[in-house]
């Protein structure tokens, strides 16, 4: 219950020490714990949760939510409350201000009375009121009624939220090929993870998922990002210092539906698993790199090797495998493993557009194959403050557009060239000394 929680601050140290920790935080205290959208069925399980936190001083609470009735069965006879929809009153005033330009003035009434009836038709979930609302904006009454007599029909069924799961696929079908793409690549993030826009831009983009031959790839990115926030699929957004939109989050549903329509090609692989069949492209590990090696086996045609984690691992032995078993990666996250060096034979990975090699503060310097990798276009040094030097042949790649040295205080110089760098787009200020 507690792991993933707490593992991020103590690494990987087991379930017995884990329980321990956790002990130590509330015996004899008074706790009031969340247990949020929560799964377990098996009713022992609780009974072991409950004995466990009755460490706890007299008048401690645990909340516990679910979307699952058999979940709250399992719980026991604690007080439940079932939450209610929207009232219509406010279903109606949500979807109105989705659907609607708020700055257009009244509402034409024929186009109020086809939403009324939509809206009705939606449950009274929110989730599903303003994706059906934020698909409907825009557009006119011909396609309204469309939807309301045809395709309404088409993906609702009983009217209860067993509705929503449609919704959300319709919603999904009806993006272009490249946003599905995004929008799938989205399942490699952990439930309630907070995700940087500029970080899954980036991603997008070294998957090719963002090439036009009119517009840069950033822009393009910006612009499938706004669509994807406008459709709902993205929410929870937080602003920067000079309020431009700096993270978002993907609701529990909205997720379930990433990984739906993922499959095997994307997922997130807590612990080692045996899942992958040899279909998975892109894959996630928050707790440890792949071990043992018929595990990595399985995983040779990944293109993307990311660590959405905060958590450092002593992992050096393992890269070298990795990069010798991935010839195809075009993301490679190496972030926190603690590494000395990188392998010569990073040259290897011809394909390479996203390598991160940030807080390793060990690393001292980089070899100098790193300028063959001729299709890289984010290299990220984040606080390796131990580095001393970047590669004299910087400017060898051609297509590298974002190099992030902020924290690399050991730099004493930049390389001769890098003025020739015009792709260059983003290089972080650090002092050089």
């Amino acid at each position: 219950m507690f792991k993933s929680a707490t593992q991020q601050d103590h690494g990987d140290i087991g379930v017995d020490g884990l329980q321990n920790k956790v002990r130590q935080l509330i015996e004899g205290k008074k706790y009031f714990l969340i247990l949020d959208d929560l799964w377990n069925e098996r009713r022992e399980e609780w009974l072991k949760l409950r004995e466990f936190l009755q460490v706890g001083a007299k008048g401690s609470r645990v909340v516990v939510t679910t979307r699952s009735k058999k979940v709250a069965g399992a719980i026991g006879d604690d007080p439940m409350h079932a939450l209610e929809g929207l009232s219509d009153d406010d279903s109606w005033h949500l979807f109105r201000r989705v659907a609607f330009n708020q700055g257009s003035g009244e509402v034409d009434d024929d186009l109020a009375d086809i939403g009324k009836d939509i809206v009705k038709k939606c449950a009274n979930v929110p989730l599903a009121i303003r994706v059906v609302g934020s698909m409907l904006y825009g557009h006119d009454k011909s396609e309204w009624k469309l939807f309301q007599r045809i395709k309404l029909s088409e993906i609702m069924g009983r009217s209860t939220e067993e509705s929503i799961m449609p919704i959300l696929k319709f919603s999904y079908h009806q993006l272009k090929p490249q946003l599905k793409s995004c929008f799938s690549y989205c399942a490699l993030f952990p439930k309630d993870y907070q995700i940087e826009k500029e970080l899954l831009i980036r991603l997008w983009s070294a998957q090719g998922y963002l090439d036009n031959h009119m517009q840069s790839r950033e822009d393009v990115g910006e612009e499938y990002f706004s669509i994807l926030l406008q459709r709902c699929f993205l929410q929870d957004i937080k602003h920067d210092e000079y309020g431009e939109i700096s993270s978002c989050k993907m609701h529990d549903l909205i997720h379930d539906l990433a990984q739906e329509v993922a499959g095997k090609e994307s997922y997130f692989m807590e612990e080692t698993s045996k899942r992958s069949d040899g279909k998975t492209r892109h894959l996630a590990t928050s707790s440890l790199l792949l071990n043992p090696s018929d595990v990595l086996d399985k995983f040779r045609g990944l293109r993307t090797f990311l660590r959405p984690s905060y958590r450092k691992l002593d992992c050096e032995s393992q890269v070298s495998t990795i990069i010798a078993k991935y010839r195809r990666l075009r993301v490679l996250d190496l972030n926190m493993v603690r590494i000395k060096a990188l392998p010569r034979t990073i040259k290897n990975l011809l394909h390479l557009r996203y390598l991160d090699l940030s807080h390793n503060e060990r690393l001292k310097t980089l070899p100098e194959s790193i300028t063959r990798l001729y299709n890289l276009q984010v290299l990220s040094l984040r606080f390796c403050f131990n580095l001393e030097e970047l590669p004299k042949d910087m400017r060898e790649l051609v297509n590298l557009r974002h190099l992030d040295i902020h924290g690399c205080d050991g730099l004493s110089h930049m390389p001769a060239g890098m003025d020739s760098m015009t792709g260059l787009c983003t290089l972080t200020r650090e002092h050089i000394y």
